[in-house]
């Protein structure tokens, strides 16, 4: 087993939707009578509130089966 390099082993990652604060600020247009704008702070829906999401690549465990390794592309089309 090798140590996942996306999570660096920890089996979980930072939220990609509140970039690991656990809130999200919403803006909300009521187009009733005046175009008012008002904003609000809630709770990641993607991670509700819990800042982590767990690591797609080794589902949450922390290793990887094998050597890991990463696609590199390379600019004439082939992939090495």
């Amino acid at each position: 087993m090798t140590t996942c390099s996306q999570c660096d082993g920890q089996g979980k990652v930072k939220c990609e939707k509140c970039g690991g604060t656990g809130k999200v600020q919403i803006t909300e247009v009521e187009t009733v009578s005046d175009m008012s704008r008002t904003s609000n702070t809630i709770t990641c829906p993607k991670c509700n509130g819990e800042r982590w999401q767990l690591c797609q690549r080794c589902c949450g465990s922390g290793e990887v089966n094998g050597k890991e390794t990463t696609d590199t592309f390379e600019p004439d089309g082939r992939d090495t």
